[in-house]
């Protein structure tokens, strides 16, 4: 497929989906696409279908496609078209984000255990290097190096290992199943109010996208408790011991005060008018 000079350099093999990844094919007279498909892609760009979804799982960030990303910033645009890329596609077989993970989690040796260590060099002699020299990979090493000079280039929201804060919103398994059971049986449906889309990549696509809808920040829910200052503030309660008063026959009494601070206008006195027992439990409300 033709693409618009100012996608740059495309590899042709890696042409997945225009709205997927992060350049645009050509759709004017020139262009000798058939006419439906460039029909199509006119209304996609007239009503800015994109991938707009507020939070996407792991599933749907791990099969997008890595080259191309349509997240891209200029860092990550220009590691598609190096020689290390060029091998990742040719000899690794990476085609999508999920593809590198796989790549930079391999393991250094096969389940019996009998091989050399892995050591970080290109010519090392554990089994996943000798497996990727023999996939026609010359330096494994620096092609490691690579995955994770592009995982480090995506962005929180695009990277699958990097889970969303929680919110609570998704309803539970059991939830879930009783709503299942319902739509089979009937009665009350009880609505999942989650804000994450499952539903693959194809879920994920919206139309009438806003510019900034791929760059968006994940949404979070903010936390519903709140923090008041005063809680934040620690009291020492201080006891005074009973004194005997006069006249020599007068009940004993006992002092105390709640204090916060120096010239704090919280610094509270208690002077009770009853006996010691009664004082304690005084500042015990106070407190």
């Amino acid at each position: 497929m033709h693409v618009s000079r100012a996608a740059g350099a495309i590899n042709p093999s890696q042409q997945v989906n225009t709205f997927l990844q992060n350049w645009n094919a050509t759709s004017g007279h020139a262009s000798t696409l058939p006419k439906y498909i460039k029909t199509l892609l006119k209304t996609g760009k007239d009503f800015n279908v994109s991938i707009a979804a507020v939070k996407l799982d792991r599933y749907i960030k791990g099969n997008m496609p890595m080259w191309y990303h349509l997240s891209s910033n200029k860092a990550l645009r220009r590691l598609d078209n190096t020689p290390r890329s060029e091998c990742l596609r040719e000899s690794h077989n990476v085609t999508t984000v999920m593809d590198l993970l796989k790549m930079i989690n391999k393991p250094s040796k096969p389940f019996s255990g009998k091989t050399r260590a892995h050591k970080e060099h290109n010519r090392c002699a554990c089994w996943a290097c000798k497996d990727d020299r023999e996939k026609g990979c010359t330096k494994p090493r620096t092609c490691r190096e690579a995955v994770r000079k592009l995982l480090s280039n995506l962005t929180e929201k695009w990277h699958p290992e990097r889970e969303a804060p929680q919110d609570n919103l998704t309803l539970t398994h059991r939830r879930q199943e009783k709503n299942a059971e319902v739509l089979e049986d009937g009665g009350n449906f009880l609505f999942d109010p989650s804000i994450t889309e499952k539903r693959g990549i194809s879920g994920a696509l919206r139309v009438f996208a806003t510019p900034d809808a791929i760059d968006r920040p994940v949404a979070t829910r903010s936390k519903r408790s709140i923090i008041v200052q005063q809680e934040m503030t620690t009291g020492y309660i201080i006891t005074i011991p009973a004194t005997k008063t006069t006249p020599e026959n007068a009940a004993e009494r006992a002092k105390g005060l709640v204090y916060y601070g120096s010239a704090d206008p919280q610094n509270t006195s208690v002077i009770p008018s009853t006996t010691e027992e009664e004082t304690t439990n005084e500042l015990l409300e106070i407190a």
